[in-house]
């Protein structure tokens, strides 16, 4: 369907074009002629536009390949966990307030008649 369309409209463009007049055919053939002949108006590319794109690309492949070629090394606990010596700072610090209780009870048995008010 659409390539029904193309062929009708191309058709109607050539038509259209070989109807044009003469002044017409010498003002576009003048425009055209103007366009490139002007300087400056063509675009060629050159070192410095491909530049960042270039190094930005050369920047991606060298963080992939590093990424991909960086040796993994399993991590492995030491010494059971950080999780034991927390542990055992607890118990020392609960064997303290234990012994530190027992003086204060050892004090109070002691002096239990003299606190008799």
């Amino acid at each position: 369907m659409s390539s029904e369309f193309e062929k009708r409209l191309r058709n109607e463009l050539v038509d259209t074009e070989s109807r044009l007049d003469n002044q017409t055919t010498r003002q576009l053939n003048t425009a055209r002629r103007r366009a490139l002949e002007a300087p400056g108006q063509r675009h060629t590319t050159s070192l410095k536009d491909l530049l960042w794109p270039a190094a930005g690309m050369v920047t991606a492949s060298l963080l992939v390949f590093t990424v991909l070629l960086s040796p993994v090394s399993p991590v492995t606990p030491t010494n059971k966990f950080a999780a034991d010596d927390v542990s055992i700072e607890f118990e020392n610090d609960l064997e303290n307030e234990l012994i530190e209780d027992l003086d204060f009870y050892y004090w109070l048995a002691e002096n239990e008649a003299n606190l008799k008010g």
